[in-house]
């Protein structure tokens, strides 16, 4: 299966990251497969599996969590078009051959709010300025 994360928030947006192993582990050592270099992500954040047509992502004890679709998780099936929030950077999931998403999602591009989603996981509530 081809697996893909597009960097929605971040730079350089747009940026595709293939997700050629699995597992695939994403955080801050440089012995990750995939290097975010920031104090918001833990040294091995979380792992992205691929087994047949199904991809599951867990956070690995990450000390600022990983979200998916806006929701804290600990284990969760990924899909096409799947936010995914990694400290600072945030993700669009794309998926090659089947994928979850519908049919016409394929010559579709990534939802234009995703910058008001990620904009809303960094809301705490209060009054931010």
């Amino acid at each position: 299966m081809e697996l893909k994360l597009v960097l929605a928030k971040g730079e350089p947006k747009g940026k595709v990251i293939d997700i050629a192993k699995s597992p695939a582990v994403i955080g801050r050592e440089p012995d990750c497969d995939v290097v975010i270099a920031s104090p918001k992500v833990s040294r091995k954040h979380c792992r992205i599996e691929m087994a047949g047509n199904a991809v599951s992502l867990s956070d690995l004890g990450s000390a600022n969590g990983t979200f998916v679709n806006g929701k804290k998780v600990q284990k969760v099936e990924l899909h096409g078009g799947d936010k995914l929030v990694v400290g600072p950077l945030g993700f669009v999931v794309e998926m090659g051959g089947k994928s979850a998403a519908k049919p016409a999602a394929k010559t579709a591009a990534p939802p234009l709010d995703i910058n008001d989603f990620l904009a809303g996981l960094e809301d705490d509530g209060g009054s931010k300025k």
